[in-house]
């Protein structure tokens, strides 16, 4: 589900990462996904996606 869900995302809308980001209610939270995701939407997706299947197996 991962790999779909986190795929289909990378390839089709990676900026949807950094509006995840910009949502999260603490101010905390926001600024360190925010840090993660700007320089580069598309890469962060995809650590995402193999850090979700690392975890998974």
């Amino acid at each position: 589900m991962g790999l779909v869900v986190h795929g289909l995302l990378v390839i089709t809308n990676p900026e949807g990462y950094v509006r995840f980001a910009e949502k999260a209610l603490l101010p905390f939270y926001r600024q360190i996904g925010l840090f993660l995701t700007e320089p580069n939407p598309r890469a962060s997706g995809i650590v995402m996606l193999i850090l979700e299947l690392t975890l998974a197996y």
